[in-house]
């Protein structure tokens, strides 16, 4: 791991802690009933930049249930 990548995850780690949140899954998938966090890499080449799009669901993904929105760049 490079010094970005180490600072990136280093930053996600933070918001996770802030939201007592352990479980952190890079990529989509199904809905997870339990508090995590999905990363999504940014797509550079279209202007994001370099980093990751957070979704935080602090009590679970489903219908109604709250979410939020981070970016997390270099």
């Amino acid at each position: 791991m490079n010094s970005v990548e180490k600072e990136l995850t280093q930053k996600i780690q933070s918001i996770a802690d802030s939201y007592g949140i352990k479980d952190i899954y890079y990529g989509a998938g199904y809905p997870i009933e339990k508090p995590h966090i999905v990363a999504i890499w940014k797509d550079s080449w279209s202007g994001e930049g370099y980093g990751y799009n957070l979704w935080v669901y602090p009590e679970g993904a489903g219908s109604g249930k709250p979410k939020k929105y981070f970016s997390v760049t270099f």
